[in-house]
């Protein structure tokens, strides 16, 4: 993945990019010849992009890393948007490979994990109702 820090490292002013992580299976080096890439990237929550704007320099990135990869089965996340339990097995789970800083790392990290704890009670939740779901559709 040495061509995606090399491709990370020529755009990351132009879209403020903080943290680049590779996760999934080549993160966790069991890729095969059918497996996508997995890009997460956290962007300069100061750099003012709102949800559209996220959507915009989502498909910029795509583009870019698709050329640089030279393939088009890239699944590029912008981690800002990403839910809580998605955050969490990127961080925990991933490979980071660009960071802006060691610091930004830290604080990103810090956060992942407390909205992650902080959503605890409602996955438990969440899969006791799916639990019950099952049972009685089992019945």
């Amino acid at each position: 993945m040495k061509t995606v820090l090399i491709e990370t490292e020529l755009i990351k002013d132009q879209y403020a990019i903080q943290l680049v992580y590779i996760f999934g299976s080549y993160a966790t080096h069991k890729a095969t010849s059918r497996s996508d890439v997995d890009i997460g990237i956290f962007i300069d929550p100061q750099s003012k992009s709102d949800s559209n704007r996220y959507s915009q320099i989502k498909l910029e990135l795509l583009d870019k890393y698709t050329s640089a990869l030279k393939r088009d089965d890239i699944d590029l996340l912008i981690l800002n948007q990403a839910n809580p339990t998605l955050a969490f097995q990127i961080v925990k789970y991933g490979k980071l490979i660009y960071q802006q800083s060691q610091l930004t790392k830290v604080l990103y990290e810090n956060k992942v994990w407390k909205e992650y704890a902080d959503t605890e009670k409602q996955r438990k939740l969440l899969e006791l109702q799916v639990e019950r779901r099952m049972k009685k559709l089992l019945e």
